[in-house]
């Protein structure tokens, strides 16, 4: 009788010891599958320029200013979105600061063509010489090499 209470006690012991490693097992298997899942749909979205569907129910704020300009206007003003996100919470705080980079992309527009000074100012290149510079894929694309005129005078 001792020795089957032994026995049991003992299974007991290792079943309580191995379920929650199994369970742990599981749920690593788990998140690394929703990760893979998540890069795989992002990248996806990258390669086809289709919009981001959000598959959860928390919206991210929007990203339709350029990430320079947002933190440009975070770093002018850092205590006012600290106070509007504990006052009002990080969604509204983030609306707006993309209200705020918004307005300074709009007033800093600069003029589409050089002034006629500033056309004077260069200097006309008798020798030329090309160079291969690398410049950047579009939506995560390779990079491509770009003949390019660099003055060698």
């Amino acid at each position: 009788m001792a020795g089957r209470l032994f026995n049991s006690l003992a299974i007991f012991v290792s079943l309580g010891i191995a379920a929650p490693a199994l369970a742990q097992d599981w749920l690593g298997v788990h998140l690394d599958t929703q990760r893979e899942e998540k890069m795989r749909r992002h990248q996806q979205d990258m390669v086809t320029d289709r919009p981001v569907q959000a598959t959860s129910r928390t919206s991210a704020p929007s990203r339709t200013v350029p990430q320079a300009d947002r933190q440009a206007a975070w770093s002018r003003n850092k205590a006012e979105y600290r106070r509007r996100m504990l006052r009002d919470g990080p969604a509204a705080a983030d609306r707006w600061l993309d209200q705020q980079a918004r307005a300074s992309v709009t007033t800093r527009a600069a003029p589409a063509t050089p002034t006629p000074q500033a056309r004077a100012n260069r200097k006309n290149c008798k020798k030329v010489r090309w160079v291969n510079r690398a410049t950047p894929g579009f939506g995560g694309g390779p990079m491509t090499m770009s003949r390019v005129a660099v003055c060698a005078d």
